[in-house]
This record gives structure tokens, sequence and C-alpha cells, in this order.
């Protein structure tokens, strides 16, 4: 435990205190507040606070109903995703959206720009951006997200309540995430739709930051590895002779090693974030006195790599551990902390498992994942911005047939 220098936080703690730390409830460590009040944002406090409750519900809604449909949603858009990437053509925003808005708002193209800003607008600041500069810089757009935020609010919202009109919720079939919302709005308590056109917004960034950093980051890991590669593609293999191309649930429970693999790579690229904001002076096990109103923070970097908890070469991307360990990604646990625990636990866990896992098995059933392109390429470390990402910005992607890759 201790006080970092030129941090938003006032203490830092470790892996000894993480139980107690994890265990402490919203009313005494407060997850909310330090998002609101230290990060800038052009959207007013009281509205983030509950536009944050809103998503909370709706990825809870994602990882829990229509399973089935949001893993065909989500395998249709990945597969348009990939092919766009190379095709270099408009098929992704007429297509893979979709999938997500319905053929009604992908015709909208200025909600397009509302989503593709909103999307990319800067929402965090960690501790090595907190200089006025980037502060000026993260609030110099502020006057255009308000208005495309507007815009975006108003026009989801408006078709959610077109759609809720015109359709009976007991025989609604989902075509869209919009439907599964629709369909499930009474059990999950989804009724300000423009809460709602704000949240989906929220939800699409979230997703792009977060998961999109965590599918890069394993990708490079991967293209490190011929071994791993080679055995992420046997069980790819297996998978599709065993069930054909389509992915399903099934699928997905079957891709054990990919499970293991994208674990190991995310517990090495996890930020020390998880503030607290103290609601009132707290003695820690050890003695230590955290007086109210302070900011407190947990060092996952060095937690993930730390031996005793990951066993030898907890600097290596090693998936073998977790298959020794019989964990997987989905698990709540300490020792990885991917999905914080108690009163924090990440809402999105079956959301965000299943859009990493179809992305992640699309990229390898597509493509032969290497550093051909640099055959004396070493690991150059990380670096730490919103999310952590490999130094290494380069791989090789080489487009093939998996049920004719020869193995080296």
């Amino acid at each position: 435990m201790g006080k970092p220098e030129n941090s938003l936080s006032d203490f830092i703690i470790g892996s000894p205190f993480l139980f107690e730390f994890a265990s402490l409830p919203n009313a005494l460590f407060n997850a909310i507040k330090p998002k609101i009040e230290l990060v800038p944002h052009p959207l007013p406090a009281s509205f983030r606070v509950r536009n944050t409750d809103c998503v909370s519900s709706l990825l809870k809604l994602f990882s829990n109903e229509d399973k089935h449909k949001s893993i065909a949603l989500q395998y249709d858009y990945f597969q348009v995703y990939i092919k766009s990437i190379f095709l270099k053509s408009s098929v992704y925003k007429d297509e893979a959206s979709e999938f997500f808005l319905g053929e009604n708002l992908i015709l909208d193209e200025k909600l397009m720009e509302c989503l593709l800003f909103t999307t990319s607008f800067t929402i965090n600041l960690t501790d090595v951006e907190i200089s006025i500069f980037s502060k000026i810089r993260s609030l110099f757009s502020r006057y255009k997200y308000n208005k495309l935020h507007k815009y975006m609010t108003e026009v989801i919202s408006k078709e959610l309540l077109n759609r809720t009109d015109s359709r009976s919720d007991s025989q609604l079939v989902p075509n869209d995430a919009i439907d599964i919302i629709i369909k499930n709005k009474n059990k999950y308590s989804l009724y300000d739709y423009k809460l709602i056109g704000s949240s989906f917004g929220t939800i699409l960034q979230l997703s792009s930051s977060i998961n999109g950093s965590r599918l890069a980051n394993f990708l490079i890991d991967v293209s490190f590895n011929v071994r791993i590669y080679n055995r992420l593609a046997i069980e790819q293999i297996t998978i599709i002779e065993k069930y054909g191309f389509k992915i399903n649930e099934a699928q997905l429970d079957d891709m054990v090693y990919l499970d293991a693999a994208l674990k190991d790579s995310i517990r090495l690229t996890q930020r020390t974030v998880c503030e607290r904001r103290v609601e009132k002076n707290y003695i820690f096990s050890n003695g230590a006195i955290i007086p109210k109103g302070s900011i407190v923070k947990f060092d996952l970097f060095s937690h993930s790599r730390n031996v005793r908890i990951h066993g030898n070469y907890s600097h290596h991307f090693v998936p073998e551990r977790n298959l020794l360990n019989k964990t997987k990604l989905s698990d709540v646990l300490l020792d990885s902390f991917i999905w914080s625990a108690g009163d924090h636990k990440c809402p999105a866990i079956g959301y965000s498992v299943t859009q990493l896992k179809i992305a992640a098995a699309i990229f390898i059933r597509n493509f032969e994942i290497t550093q051909a392109c640099n055959l004396n390429a070493k690991h150059k470390g990380y670096e730490i911005f919103n999310t952590i990402r490999h130094v290494n910005t380069e791989l090789y992607l080489k487009p093939h047939n998996i049920l004719e890759y020869k193995f080296t």
C-alpha cells in the first residue's frame, strides 16, 4: 500500500489487500463517483449516473436473454466486418450495422456519424493523461458531442417507441438488438427510451475500446507463438467438423483452448484501474487509515504478474495455465480480477465473453496469424493509455481455408 505521485488517486494497494478491497460495498468504497467526478465529459453528472445504471441493465439483458439470437447477430456482424477490412467497401456499414440497429436506422447517415463519433470520443483519463493539455483536448469537442448525442438519443428512442406501438412483445421474434430490448423491457425495467438511446452509444463505445483492445492484444500474442496458433486452429477444425461453420452456443462452449488463451492474454494487459471514492474513514487490516474523500485504486497490472498467484512464467503468454487451474474466462475470481467482484462485478460478462470468442474464432478460421512479415520480431512490452496495448503493432494475417491449413 502506498501513495502514488502525480496521480488521480491518493492511495494504491496491492495483492495482499485485494479480498478486503473487493469486498467493501459501494456505500463505503464507491466505484461510480470517481468515474463521474474525475473524468471530464460533456454530459451532466446526474445524467451520467442514470446512464450508467441503464447501461448496466442493458448489458445484463444482452448477457442473459435470447442468447442464441445474440450469438447469431454477432457472428454475422464479425463475418461481415472481417470481409470489409480487406474489401474496403461499404459492406461493413450497410450490412453489419443492420444486425444491431435494424434496416430502418442504418439508412440514417447522421446517426452513423453520431455512433462513430461518440464511440471514439475519449471519456477516460489515465494517470499518464492528466496534464492540463490532455484535459483541454478531451473537452475540445464538447459542443459537437452534445449535438450528436442529442440526435442519436432522439432517433433511437423514436425507433424504440415506433416498434413498441406496432408489435406485441409476447409475439416478438427479435431480428436485432433493439428488438431484444423491446421484448425484455419489462423484465429489466427499461422504460426510458431516451436513456436507452444514450446508453446504446455507451455500450458501443465500451465494446470498441475494451473488447477491441483485448482482441488486438490477443492477436499480437498469438502471432508470436506458432505452437499456440496451431493448437487454436486444431480446436476450430475439430469444432467445424462436428458442428459446421456457423457458430452457436454449443460451439462456444467447446472452444476451451481459445477461452484459456483469451483469459491469459487479458491477464497480461489489465490496466490499474478500479478507483474507489472512500465515503467514510476506513482502517485497513494492516492498520493503514484511509481518510474520507480519498481515491483508492488497486494495482492490477502488478497483481496480474504475481508469481505466487499465477505461477512460473507469470510475465509470459501461457494459455495452459488456465487449463491446469480449470478456470474459465467467465469466472469471477480474485486471482484474475478481470470482471471485478462483489457490488462492483461487471454486468456484461456473458456478453463480453461471447463477443470476444466469436471475433477471435473468426480470425483464427479465416487467417493464419504470424509474425511472418518480421521473422526477427521480438516482444517489446506494453504501452499504457486508456487501455494497455502492445508496443508491437504489426502482425501477418494470411487468408486461408482453415480446413486445408498445413501445420508447421
